[in-house]
């Protein structure tokens, strides 16, 4: 599982993001500029990381956004990692 987890800088820049702003719902688009790299990169890693179990999507109308898992098995050792 953490071989998923942590294999790109965007995948990282990412964790670090979700892990940063618990709360937050993100749709890709708005972390182009937070993770510094492009929509297609960043798509591919929020799929990864959904399909790993530490994110959690939804619809808004028109848009699917992201959320972190508060559920997540690893969520506590991870928010140590990053903070």
């Amino acid at each position: 599982m953490l071989e998923k987890l942590f294999s790109s800088r965007v995948r990282i820049e990412l964790i670090a993001h979700f892990i940063l702003n618990p709360g937050g719902s993100f749709h890709a688009r708005g972390l182009e500029k937070a993770v510094d790299a492009n929509y297609s990169a960043i798509w591919k890693e929020l799929r990864n990381l959904e399909e790993a179990g530490l994110l959690i999507s939804e619809k808004d109308p028109g848009r699917k956004v992201f959320r972190l898992n508060s559920d997540f098995p690893l969520l506590e050792e991870l928010r140590g990692m990053f903070l």
